[in-house]
């Protein structure tokens, strides 16, 4: 489905644990998203490309490729770079946070996640990108 034709906005959910993507995906489609997954960081950016999502939620521990080094390429790429990446972790650790923050991620999110706080920061991360 083409998200333009629908007029959804596409949310990239990049997460290891597949049961993970799935509580994600079935709460981000009844709240009308169009939802593109992968399991890991290096199938993230294959993804990355090919739907070009509105704003991608990035777990950080991961095999291949971890979100923070997924991230970092994402920066790096002129065709990415504008995606907000929202880091998830159940690590509650500052250097992780920091460290997402430094690759590039605009929020970071602790797991188990707390729905209100991430319609909000998605309803915000959407209405920026509409006004640009």
């Amino acid at each position: 489905m083409d998200r333009k034709k629908n007029n959804r906005p596409t949310i990239l959910v990049v997460d290891d644990f597949e049961d993970m993507r799935s509580i994600l995906r079935l709460w981000l489609e009844r709240r009308g998203y169009r939802v593109v997954e992968a399991g890991d960081g290096e199938k993230a950016l294959q993804v990355a490309r090919d739907e070009h999502p509105d704003v991608i939620l990035m777990d950080i521990g991961m095999p291949r490729r971890s979100g923070i080094s997924a991230t970092y390429k994402i920066r790096k790429d002129p065709e990415l770079n504008g995606i907000p990446v929202v880091a998830i972790t159940a690590y509650e650790t500052t250097d992780l946070h920091e460290a997402a923050i430094k690759a590039g991620c605009v929020h970071c999110l602790s797991k188990p996640i707390d729905d209100y706080e991430l319609g909000r920061l998605l309803s915000a991360l959407l209405q920026v990108a509409k006004s640009d």
